[in-house]
């Protein structure tokens, strides 16, 4: 699986670590089996970026990494129904699994240019994220 993000990821912080997008924000995903998917995320949609629980040690070795790859996962884990996610050769909406928007956060880390931390994050996602997909925010 492969990532690009297609336009600068532009934010306010609005709260307390909240951020709102002030232009939408454009992904583009290539998966291994050769299909493309574009995400668009729209101005707007709040997140938290890559959000690294405040216990030792886990902030300085994980905090402030992949800024995109977290916006592009918050948006696939959300209930939001304005973001897109289309397949490009059928020109049709792509239902998002939580192991696929896993897998997307990985590459996407990768495409930030995270190096070994990548695996960490994709393996704290895939054992604690159930409770955040497709979760309404209280």
């Amino acid at each position: 699986m492969r990532v690009q993000f297609l336009n600068k990821l532009i934010t306010e912080d609005v709260h307390e670590g909240i951020y709102e997008l002030h232009t939408p924000f454009y992904c583009w995903i290539e998966n291994d089996d050769g299909s493309e998917i574009e995400v668009k995320i729209p101005r707007g949609f709040l997140t938290d970026k890559c959000s690294v629980p405040r216990i030792p040690f886990a902030y300085l070795l994980f905090g402030g990494k992949g800024e995109k790859a977290g916006v592009l996962h918050d948006a696939l884990y959300s209930p939001f129904k304005g973001i897109s996610v289309v397949d490009m050769d059928e020109r049709c909406s792509v239902p998002v699994t939580r192991e696929w928007a896993d897998a997307v956060l990985y590459a996407a880390l990768k495409a930030c240019g995270v190096g070994w931390q990548a695996w960490w994050m994709y393996k704290g996602v895939r054992l604690f994220g159930w409770q955040f997909y497709k979760r309404e925010a209280n």
